[in-house]
This record gives structure tokens, sequence and C-alpha cells, in this order.
């Protein structure tokens, strides 16, 4: 059962790929289409939240002709559907920049919805998106909280008391109208948990940034390298993948189109050095291999695949066939991850670039936290598949 759900997941990424990952692609990927049992491999891609790309992808190596009809409608219903929420998506976007705008703030829009108001996708309704995630200065959340709230959006009463207390430090407050219509995450750092981590900074996100006006609403659009860091750091941070041995296949999917479209605007050598500095570099590596195998993307020339990085590939594949050896993995990955509490490097992803001392003053301060040993309890459901 494995082994199909493994070959169900290469078919997926094959018709997902922007290349032709080897050559008679098309011939071969009709055959094994008709051979698929597509109630898998539908379970499989609303598990990777991709199926609006997968009808994408069907359509442009002309093979949704070879679905049946009842699949076929499945999945144009649920491509319609994400078409008309990520526009609506889009004109509330712009509808709160505009707001936001009055207060002489232009934020900074980040992930999947800079994507789609770039034409970073093939059409808009390519990529799931589940809300508006935009970065302003702490400095100015109060002012940007204030006139969205007289705007007909609304946060907890909790959260509100901390924001005008000046006592809020988040990564991301959550706002929302009685419509539903969309979720707005206004962040004052672009990701993590804590501190101001120069790898994925606010200020990162604003240095090189391009000024974008579309219909009134003016905002920055952060540099092809920042958003490369920050899929990247996403993806290996808060979703785990190189230390879990997962794929988050819709991440790399968006950063397989980010190079496609600035890879040549990139330099490698300053993304390299950053990765240097946090002890990134295995990850960033294996990464790029998955980018490569499963999705077609080249490895950049300079880059070097070593053996490691190719084990660590073996094991994504072991974990996706052996339920035993996912559960050895996860032990073997909670002793490794507890061992490296301590360690500067990985101490920076979680806390910023801070001062030794300091850093380990903040691990140990997560010790007295009942939220740390929350998410601890959530790994260990995780790794036993009780949140199944």
């Amino acid at each position: 059962m494995k082994k199909k759900y493994c070959t169900n997941f290469r078919l997926l990424c094959h018709i997902l790929a922007p290349y032709d990952i080897y050559r008679g692609a098309s011939i071969h990927l009709a055959r094994e289409i008709e051979n698929t049992d597509w109630e898998k491999l539908l379970q499989l891609t609303d598990a990777y939240y991709v199926s609006p790309a997968l009808y994408v992808g069907l359509k442009q190596k002309k093979l949704i002709e070879c679905l049946d009809t009842e699949v076929r409608d499945c999945l144009e219903g649920i491509y319609e559907l994400n078409c008309y929420h990520n526009k609506t998506l889009k004109k509330e976007a712009l509808n709160v920049i505009r707001l936001i705008n009055t207060k002489q703030v232009q934020p900074v829009l980040l992930k999947g919805m800079a994507g789609l108001m770039t034409g970073l996708y093939s059409d808009d309704g390519e990529r799931i998106i589940g809300d508006i995630d935009l970065l302003v200065e702490q400095s100015e959340l109060s002012e940007v909280l204030r006139v969205l709230l007289d705007h007909g959006y609304y946060c907890e009463k909790e959260i509100y008391d901390k924001v005008f207390s000046a006592t809020f430090y988040t990564h991301e407050l959550t706002l929302m109208t009685e419509s539903w219509s969309a979720k707005i995450d206004l962040h004052v750092r672009p990701t993590g948990p804590s501190g101001n981590n120069a790898f994925v900074s606010t200020q990162g996100a604003k240095e090189q940034a391009d000024e974008v006006e579309i219909e009134g609403s003016h905002f920055l659009l952060p540099s092809p390298l920042f958003r490369l860091m920050h899929n990247f750091y996403h993806a290996q941070y808060l979703d785990r993948a190189y230390l879990d041995g997962s794929v988050n296949l819709r991440q790399l999917l968006d950063w397989v189109k980010l190079w496609q479209r600035y890879g040549e605007q990139v330099d490698y050598s300053t993304m390299e050095e950053k990765l240097i500095y946090h002890g990134q570099v295995r990850s960033s590596r294996l990464y790029m291999l998955n980018a490569e195998r499963y999705l077609g993307l080249p490895v950049p020339s300079s880059v070097k695949i070593g053996v490691f990085e190719k084990l660590l590939f073996c094991r994504q594949n072991l974990i996706m066939q052996d339920y035993w050896f996912r559960i050895i993995n996860s032990i073997l990955v909670s002793v490794l991850n507890s061992v490296q509490l301590i360690i500067p490097e990985r101490l920076r992803l979680t806390h910023g670039d801070l001062p030794l001392p300091r850093l380990i003053a903040l691990r140990f301060a997560d010790f007295f936290d009942p939220h740390w040993y929350g998410r601890r309890l959530q790994d260990l459901r995780k790794m036993f598949g009780f949140n199944k």
C-alpha cells in the first residue's frame, strides 16, 4: 500500500512539474493516468493542497482528456471554486491595503498572495491560498489595526487589549470579517515564534523591495532572494521538512516557480553565506535535490549535492513506504533535536540573531512555558499518527 502511495506521489509530481522530467513524459503519463486509482490520488492532492494545481498541470500537458468524465468534472469544479476564491482574496487584499495606505503605511506582501498579485502562477485558480499575509513594522501595528477595526474587521479582545497596551509581540495577528470572505494575517516579523532573525527579518523583507501599485493600492514586494529564503525557511523551520523527512509539495512548487521566474536575478553566493551562518546548508541542498528529483528544477551548477543529501533523500522515500521506519525516524529525530537545543545555529533559527548568553537564557525559559510542552506533546501525537 505504501509503495502505491509513492507511485501516486511521483505521478502527482510529474503532472505538477513545469519541466519534462524525462523523455516521452506525456506518453508515459497518459498510460499511468489510465491505470491510476483516482480516489487515492485525489486524497493525496487534498493532503498536499495541490488539487487545483493538478488540474492546471493536466491541462498544460494536454492530459485532461485522459481522465474519466467524473474525475475531470471533480477537478474542474475544485479549480473553478478556487479561482473564484482567489479572485475574492485579491479584491479583499487590495481593499485592505488601500485602508492601510491611509495611515501612510505600505505593507509588505508575503507568500502565496504575493505570488498571486504579481503573476507568479499560471492563473488565479492554480494555487490554494488560505489567507492574506501582510507584514508591517511593530511601531505601525496599532494604527494599522485601528483602521481595519473601524472598517468591519475584528480580532479577539485579549489580543486587542495587548496591542493597545504595547505588550503585544507575536508572529501574526489574525483579523476576520463577519462574511469570512478573507482572513488577514498581520505580521510584525515574516515568520518564527519569537525574536527578529536576520535570516528572514522585517528589515530583510524591506531591503531592495519593489514598490508596487495595483488599482490604487500601494504595497512592497520583497526581493527574489528574500522570497526564496522565506519559502525555504518556512518549509524547514515551521513545517519541519528536513527534520521529519517530509515534503511540503505546495511550498516546493512555489520554490520552483520562484527560481523559474527570478533565478537569474538571485546571487546564490549571498544566499549560501546566510545558509552557512545558520547551519542550513545540508537542508537547503536536500530541498534543491527534492526540487530536481520531484519537479525537474535543475540544481544550480555551483551547488554540490553530496552523499549525505542523497541518503536523506532515500530516507524520505523510506518514510513514505514504511510505517515502522517512519516511527523509528521520528524517535531518532526527537532525540537529535533535543541534543541540538543549545546549538547556536538552531537557537538563532528560533530566537533570532542574539548574543549566545541571551539565546541560552531564552532556551531555558522555554522549559517554564506550558505551550512549549504542548508543542512537544503534539510532536508525539504526530509521531504515532494519533492526529490523523
